[in-house]
């Protein structure tokens, strides 16, 4: 099996046009849980300066079990700096459903669900952001 065929495999799980802008870095499978760890890609933000990398931020969605197993992406988002200036960029890559921690996806699906998950999901557990999460 071809890393095409492999990333196509992949792509049929993660949310529309990830792998357009973010390598898979880590998978794991913890206490039950599926952990995807995708790192963007080193395209940094169109500006009229010169910007130079600064840092990653971390961001960490809930999405829909695989397999019956809770699936989280952490998304290492890069943060870019313009020379001479305090502001950070970053490339606009929507992630998550406006005002939540959930995939865009997965949050309309609960919406059109009526909130009651306990029939569709089952054992899934609450998200709880850490604590130093940007969107």
């Amino acid at each position: 099996m071809t890393i095409d065929t492999l990333l196509a495999a992949l792509a049929l799980f993660l949310p529309e046009k990830t792998l357009e802008h973010f390598d898979v870095t880590e998978t794991e499978l913890v206490d039950g849980e599926v952990r995807l760890t995708l790192t963007e890609k080193d395209v940094p933000p169109k500006h009229e300066k010169p910007v130079r990398f600064h840092k990653y931020y971390d961001l960490i969605v809930s999405d829909f079990p695989i397999r019956g197993k809770p699936s989280v992406m952490t998304f290492r988002r890069r943060y870019w700096r313009v020379d001479g200036q305090k502001t950070l960029l970053t490339n606009d890559i929507p992630i998550v459903f406006p005002g939540t921690k959930l995939e865009s996806a997965f949050a309309s699906f609960l919406k059109a669900s009526g909130g009651d998950v306990s029939d569709i999901l089952g054992e899934y557990r609450h998200f709880k952001p850490l604590g130093d999460q940007h969107l």
